[in-house]
């Protein structure tokens, strides 16, 4: 009958959202050629111009998880090399310690949004009649939550950032009117401020110089001695003045 195949789609159509929204494509909601979007593939016929609309704004949260979640996946499945080797495979990995701990935070809350999508689908198989409008609801939280940490992830593949220059990052991202994106913002600022925090202590109280990365603002020297000769000379040569070294200081005596 006629209310059983509308029924049948619907389900159909439900089942390829949630898909979507979980960074997969489907039969009637389809991934475009460069990844960056979901949309309701245009052989869809019975679906109408509004409710395809409607559909296609719900899907850009997917395409904003799975970038995330690729990201996030990329650096916590592996152990990251020592050294960076100019390989490109290494160079790729060598984020750091504070990122590793950026993509903890962000797999905190995209598991929030996983969670919210599990606790519609066990809704929709209790109650067959809940409609798109429903789902749209539950995920208001995420329509700005996500595009904004979705630039927060292309900020740090594209600039490299690691250590204090992503504390300063996340400190500018907090700065936020909308509360929902600020308190999120202050939870990834949470996680890599421990790793500061642990760092820190490892030299204050143990003297141990804990930094594989390079990204502690304390750094080992080869040799003390001729660093600080050569900021010296540095100092002299900006500011025009002389420093006096000890073969002149015994001449004149």
């Amino acid at each position: 009958t006629q209310s059983t195949w509308e029924t049948s789609n619907a389900r159909e159509m439900i089942h390829d959202l949630l898909l979507a929204l979980s960074g997969f494509p489907g039969d009637i909601i389809v991934m475009s050629a460069d990844g960056q979007r979901f949309y309701v593939d245009p052989k869809i016929d019975f679906l109408s111009e509004s409710d395809k609309v409607e559909i296609n704004g719900i899907c850009m949260l997917g395409a904003f998880y799975k970038h995330i979640d690729d990201f996030v996946s990329s650096l916590t499945c592996f152990d990251p090399p020592l050294e960076v080797n100019g390989d490109k495979t290494d160079q790729k990995r060598a984020f750091g310690i504070y990122v590793r701990a950026l993509c903890l935070g962000l797999e905190e809350i995209t598991e929030e949004y996983r969670q919210c999508l599990l606790e519609f689908e066990q809704e929709f198989l209790q109650d067959p009649g809940l409609t798109i409008g429903h789902l749209h609801v539950k995920l208001l939280k995420f329509e700005t939550l996500l595009p904004a940490l979705d630039r927060l992830v292309k900020d740090v593949q594209a600039t490299g950032c690691k250590g204090g220059q992503l504390l300063e990052m996340l400190f500018n991202c907090s700065v936020s009117g909308n509360p929902i994106v600020e308190e999120s913002m202050n939870r990834l600022r949470f996680h890599c401020h421990r790793v500061l925090y642990q760092q820190i202590a490892a030299w204050m109280i143990h003297g141990i110089l804990v930094d594989r990365y390079h990204e502690f603002f304390i750094h080992r020297l080869d040799d003390p001695h001729a660093e600080v000769s050569k900021r010296l000379d540095a100092i002299a040569a900006d500011e025009d003045i002389h420093i006096p070294t000890s073969s002149s200081s015994s001449s004149s005596s």
